[in-house]
């Protein structure tokens, strides 16, 4: 998937721009399943699709998700109930320090356009306020369950994760792990795909679709020829604000995102 460039990171095989915008925009919360979440102590919200160097957990990112359609807003609903098991499922395995705090709904950013024209046919969409592209399921003609590609020029932040609108939890979780950091090694600013010899730690979320989810650890990384170390050693050499304490989970759900809705007509 050269187009989205530079460094272009295709989710597990096996497990797996701004648009146009109407004036009908709205905030609304879901109530997230389970028992009522903990309040976090004072959290950070940022505009900022990734966390910011420098800031101080529980800190709260915020994506701009664009349907490729025009889509009637019971599908960014429908969606968004994804994202929210999804900001779960980050909340544990960040161990209670990232969320995803605001989700906004976009439409309409390029209708007619398959993934394949996207990825490989040149056919170009505005993505400067979208983070997240999302294809109707019979437009996701490529052979992928999700991507994350970095370039100056697309999404809002200078990456951009593509995905089907029918996504799982789990390929939102690893997307998303690609999203969240702005990292400084050497395979590039993203934790990195660990599948590519073959899946050997199978809890690592960047490797397989097994649980418990974590990000791997020096007490747990098998050795890959795509990354020099474990995801949270690069963590939080980049972020030493953030801390793990090996539990890999929550004690508490997080704070549901907020929805805003930009349904076009």
């Amino acid at each position: 998937m050269r187009r989205l460039l530079a460094l272009l990171l295709v989710a597990l095989p096996l497990a797996c721009t701004g648009g146009a915008a109407g004036d009908d925009t709205d905030d609304e919360e879901v109530p997230p399943p389970g028992p009522s979440p903990s309040p976090s102590p004072s959290p950070t919200v940022t505009a900022e699709p990734s966390v910011p160097m420098g800031t101080a957990p529980p800190v709260g990112v915020t994506w701009h998700v664009g349907f490729t359609e025009n889509v009637p807003r019971s599908r960014m609903q429908s969606l968004f109930a994804s994202f929210v098991a999804a900001n779960n499922a980050i909340w544990n395995v960040s161990e209670a320090q990232v969320r995803v705090a605001r989700v906004k709904f976009y439409d309409a950013v390029a209708p007619g356009m398959q993934a394949s024209q996207f990825f490989f046919g040149g056919v170009t969409a505005d993505t400067s306020n979208i983070d997240i592209l999302v294809f109707s399921p019979a437009a996701w003609d490529v052979p992928a369950t999700g991507a994350v590609g970095v370039r100056p020029a697309e999404g809002r932040a200078g990456r951009l994760m593509a995905i089907p609108e029918n996504v799982s939890t789990f390929i939102l979780l690893h997307e998303g792990s690609h999203f969240l950091f702005r990292l400084s090694w050497n395979p590039g600013p993203l934790l990195v795909d660990e599948y590519q010899d073959g899946v050997q730690d199978i809890a690592c979320v960047m490797e397989a679709e097994k649980t418990p989810h974590r990000w791997c650890s020096d007490g747990n990384h098998v050795g890959q020829t795509s990354q020099p170390h474990s995801c949270w050693r690069q963590i939080l050499f980049d972020y030493p604000s953030l801390r793990h304490a090996g539990t890999d989970t929550a004690p508490s759900l997080p704070a549901t995102p907020v929805a805003e809705y930009h349904d076009t007509p």
